[in-house]
């Protein structure tokens, strides 16, 4: 299987994780976009939305949306690489239990509760990130749940809410 990236934005840059034949191969981080597109994946799951009107779509399925840095936003639309997918770490995370979390992912409990959906889904997060070791927890998982939803893209088994192209 061909490497795919899950890449969480923030007001520093993007968290990306990599996944190669389904497992987590590489920790990084990068102040711009052009660090994610310069690799070879072949699917590249973000958390920031790639085309207008999908904000509602998002609400009604979450319940509330959080708010993307505006300038990694701006760069994702401007990109316009083929490879670039629309995802959101909560539904992804969703999508592994099968049913809405149990915890806010900011809280102690929601951080476990997201590490122990990945590791269920084969995917064991590290202590150290090589690299990447002092950026928020959330970031982290959220980028891991992007990869996993990369990868489901890849295989043709993610969904798309119908209302917009988010996937899961």
């Amino acid at each position: 299987m061909p490497a795919v990236l899950g890449a969480s934005a923030s007001r520093a840059g993007w968290v990306e994780v990599r996944l190669e034949d389904g497992h987590l191969a590489h920790f990084a981080r990068h102040a711009h976009l052009a660090g994610l597109l310069a690799t070879d994946a072949q699917v590249i799951a973000v958390d920031v939305p790639l085309a207008e009107g999908v904000a509602d779509a998002l609400r009604a399925a979450l319940g509330r949306l959080p708010a993307p840095a505006p300038m990694r936003v701006a760069e994702a639309r401007a990109a316009r690489d083929p490879r670039l997918h629309e995802a959101h770490a909560e539904l992804s995370f969703q999508a592994m239990r099968g049913a809405p979390l149990a915890h806010p992912p900011h809280t102690w409990a929601g951080i476990f509760e997201r590490i122990e959906l990945l590791r269920a889904a084969g995917l064991r997060p590290a202590r150290v990130f090589g690299g990447v070791g002092l950026i928020s927890p959330q970031d982290v998982l959220a980028a891991s749940a992007l990869a996993w939803t990369a990868r489901r893209i890849a295989t043709g088994a993610a969904r798309a809410l119908p209302q917009a192209a988010v996937w899961c």
